[in-house]
């Protein structure tokens, strides 16, 4: 043996991506044997099927030609499931066994040393990375065990006009030649890669066609659709994420199973479960589902739902306990003039739809108040709560009253109240003895300005109508308060307001308002209205004092109305750059800003 290494003048250059059998062919004919059949008869090699080296003698190959037994075998078809194949993985089962494609053009370009490329045994590259054309099957008659060179598949070119390469194939050559870079797709096997780009190819191909199917028309070799999913992916997670997201939205509205518009990642799923190649893939796609389709938890995906991360109507309806009609109204009002998805996501709604709980309608506040709706019609119109209106579809307007406000309102007529021992000159508000003498809301409003003391009320759940009032000393308090109308009503001047007016004005919470006057940020003074409510007494503020609070002034409300921002977004931005409130109540009043504090961050 040692005598024939002697004759092996020449060794040659073996190219990063060529395969072992090609640089054994050329190796033959460098050191002058005509075949690789009969250089393997002379030498005493062993070759396998399709002009390979046994591998039992491949030491003896890389010590005459200099080529570590590493990059000798860089291309073989090694046995096993997923294997390695050049700078990455595959499966087996996507390795031509025996002849493969090849591209006469890369041939002819090679000039006098041409040579047989190691990606063109993978099935799912079947157009040439350089020319672009459709990678040609060996002549029938082709054995390159038996070839004297590669001239003769050079001619081929002819007959396979070149056209423009694609930088999907480019990549996946890359991919099987080179080692992987820092990309989205870099980041898994080439296999993996090709199969998620055909993948998101097919949701692409479902969204232009408007039909969904779960299996990809001719597999994982249809390069249409690999073509299509590389073209998102190639710009990395992000905006396959976006991709996927848009897809949902244009696709949802025509599947009465949302799950069912991930058929064929779900059908992947299945088939390769089993792989940990393919987790990072399918946890994306667990995840993106989550975040944009309904589902259940105790459901399964591809792994179990643990919570609900998306709404439609109907679950948003018995989970926020609110009508669809009532919902779709807020989400409308949030997001115009962008249409109402199918799908809400929590995280976008969730705020909403609490604050919209927090209201409620004249007749559950009646049951919280522990009053008929008649009187709380009365306190809504005496200014003692606030109201906002609210329309249906089909028109019809009615009101909701903030829970904040109720709370508020039974907190501060139970601070106000001094309880006496029950006795039969207190009478509750039904009595028709009140109601001669002023309107129930009236009493509630004297009780509220602390100007009866005599009020009973028994043990146990507060409600109004469990109070007993003293009607004489109800009569007294409005007697006085008539003489005191006419007295005071001489200090003040005609271009005041009252505190509610002045509240609705600013558009902030009753809490807020009281807070505001409480604290001396707005001044506010004692005024009888002997007109419409019989000398009852009013808090009431100068207007032109209350514009120019106005136009200094802003509270965080108003700042979430004029931007798309959301009020946690706004607090993480000013709390950025060290904003300060100039006035924070308790948890229901909202916080007052400094216009010229906030003007720089254009948020107004």
């Amino acid at each position: 043996m040692g005598e024939v290494t002697k004759r092996l003048r020449y060794r040659i250059p073996m190219a990063i991506d060529e395969t072992g059998e090609s640089s054994l062919a050329r190796l033959a004919w460098a050191n002058g044997f005509q075949s690789t059949q009969e250089f393997a008869y002379i030498t005493g090699l062993r070759l396998a099927p399709g002009g390979r080296v046994k591998d039992e003698d491949i030491p003896k190959l890389s010590e005459w030609s200099g080529m570590p037994i590493a990059v000798l075998r860089r291309f073989d078809i090694a046995d096993g499931t997923v294997v390695p194949f050049g700078a990455t993985t595959v499966k087996r089962f996507q390795l031509r066994s025996g002849q493969s494609g090849f591209c006469p053009h890369c041939l002819a370009d090679d000039a006098s040393e041409p040579y047989l490329r190691g990606p063109w045994k993978w099935s799912l590259l079947t157009h040439c990375h350089v020319h672009g054309c459709e990678l040609r099957p060996f002549p029938a008659k082709f054995n390159i065990a038996d070839a004297r060179d590669f001239s003769t598949l050079a001619v081929e070119v002819s007959r396979s006009e070149p056209s423009k390469p694609v930088e999907a194939d480019r990549y996946f050559y890359e991919r099987l030649t080179l080692p992987a870079e820092s990309g989205f797709l870099d980041r898994f096997p080439v296999y993996v890669a090709a199969e998620f780009c055909a993948l998101i190819g097919q949701f692409h191909r479902a969204v232009e066609l408007g039909a969904l199917t779960e299996r990809i028309p001719g597999g994982f070799e249809n390069r249409d659709v690999r073509l299509r999913g590389f073209e998102i992916a190639k710009h990395g997670e992000e905006a396959v994420r976006e991709f996927l997201s848009e897809y949902v939205r244009n696709t949802g509205t025509r599947v009465t199973a949302p799950v069912r518009m991930y058929s064929p990642a779900l059908h992947w799923w299945e088939v390769n479960k089993h792989n940990d190649d393919y987790l990072p893939m399918m946890r994306l796609f667990q995840d993106h589902a989550e975040n944009n389709i309904p589902m259940e938890p105790g459901e399964v995906f591809m792994w179990p739902i643990t919570r609900r991360k998306v709404h439609t109507l109907a679950t948003a309806s018995r989970d926020y306990e609110l009508s669809e009609e009532r919902i779709l109204r807020v989400v409308e009002a949030k997001l115009s003039p962008s249409p109402v998805p199918r799908f809400l996501k929590r995280s976008e709604v969730h705020h909403w739809l609490l604050e919209e709980k927090s209201y409620v309608t004249t007749s559950e506040a009646a049951s919280a108040l522990g009053c008929t709706i008649e009187l709380v019609d009365l306190l809504i119109k005496s200014d003692l709560l606030a109201a906002v209106p609210n329309k249906t579809a089909e028109g019809r307007v009615f009101r909701l009253i903030h829970k904040v406000e109720i709370d508020g309102f039974l907190k501060c007529l139970r601070e106000k109240v001094v309880m006496v021992e029950a006795s039969p000159r207190l009478r509750p508000l039904g009595t028709n003895s009140f109601r001669a003498h002023c309107s129930r809301a009236d009493v509630i409003e004297l009780a509220m300005l602390g100007y009866l003391r005599s009020i009973a009320h028994p043990e146990g759940v507060f409600r109004i109508d469990q109070l007993l009032f003293d009607l004489d000393e109800v009569g007294e308090q409005l007697i006085k308060l008539k003489k005191l109308s006419v007295a005071t009503d001489r200090e003040f001047d005609h271009e005041m307001i009252k505190l509610e007016a002045a509240r609705r004005k600013l558009g902030v919470t009753r809490a807020t308002i009281d807070g505001l006057v409480d604290n001396g940020l707005i001044k506010a003074a004692l005024k009888a209205n002997d007109v419409h409510h019989k000398g009852r007494i009013n808090k009431w503020v100068r207007t032109i004092e209350l514009d120019e609070f106005a136009d200094r002034h802003c509270s965080l409300g108003q700042i979430a109305s004029s931007t798309s921002l959301d009020q946690t977004q706004i607090l993480d931005r000013l709390a950025e750059h060290q904003v300060d409130p100039i006035f924070v109540g308790h948890r229901y009043r909202e916080r007052i800003y400094r216009r010229s504090d906030i003007e720089g961050l254009k948020f107004i």
